[in-house]
């Protein structure tokens, strides 16, 4: 079951976020300042209108991914799998999710940036449709779809 996430969802979702392995943050270790922070950076996105989505199977958060709402245009912002559920075809669900949230709001492009390292991700995006808009100093891949 995928569903909109709400303040309550916070700490479950830092799970998700520290469980996902995921190796191109900005931080090297988790720990409570680490967790701190992501309640406050969620509860921030959340308050400025952010939307975060969650996916649940048996009563256990899986996965997440959040995407900020734009004119016209959604900029997805996350997207994580808990390490053991990685490779299952969750993270293709919640996009799947988002890109029907995106056309049920007159939204008519998703944009995500993600690092030119992480080939998983860019495989996924790629297969969903995704192309490479453009490539940042910092390494990242801008990549965009048209949501029809």
């Amino acid at each position: 079951m995928i569903r909109e996430a709400n303040e309550e969802d916070i700490s479950k979702i830092i799970d998700v976020e520290t469980s996902s392995d995921y190796k191109f943050r900005k931080y090297k270790k988790i720990d409570e300042k680490v967790r701190k922070w992501w309640f406050k950076e969620i509860k921030n996105n959340l308050k400025k209108g952010w939307k975060y989505f969650i996916l649940i199977e048996k009563n256990k958060y899986l996965a997440y991914t959040a995407i900020e709402l734009k004119t016209r245009v959604g900029d997805i912002g996350y997207l994580a799998v808990i390490k053991k559920y990685q490779g299952k075809g969750l993270g293709k669900k919640l996009m799947k999710h988002l890109e029907k949230y995106a056309r049920k709001n007159n939204i008519k492009m998703l944009k995500l940036e993600v690092d030119n390292k992480n080939i998983s991700a860019i495989v996924l995006y790629s297969k969903l449709n995704y192309i490479v808009h453009k490539i940042k100093r910092n390494h990242k891949l801008v990549m965009e779809k048209k949501v029809t």
